[in-house]
């Protein structure tokens, strides 16, 4: 979660000759979680904000990019719950860097 969707513009710059060592440590998605780890990244402004606290993506929010998709049944529910697990991952780091 540290690149983000900053992964192509690392990947750029290292490309230009740029020193980037945070890529060699990058993980490896699995093919078959690529779907729903795009879907998080494409999801992750769509969550309320409030002072000092950043909240989770919403149901509405994944059921609507799941929508989008054409995404139903057994499939949504396991997208929702990866979303839901990556959120919590990504919510908890961001809420322990320091202020």
């Amino acid at each position: 979660m540290e690149w983000g969707d900053k992964i192509e513009w690392l990947q750029d710059l290292a490309e230009e000759g740029e020193a980037i060592p945070a890529l060699g440590n990058q993980p490896t998605i699995p093919a078959h979680l690529e779907f729903a780890w795009s879907a998080f990244w494409a999801l992750k402004n769509d969550r309320p904000l409030g002072f000092a606290m950043i909240g989770r993506i919403s149901f509405s929010a994944i059921d609507r990019f799941a929508r989008r998709y054409d995404v139903h049944g057994d499939a949504f529910e396991r997208l929702r719950v990866l979303i839901a697990a990556m959120d919590a991952a990504f919510v908890e780091k961001v809420m322990a860097r320091p202020k």
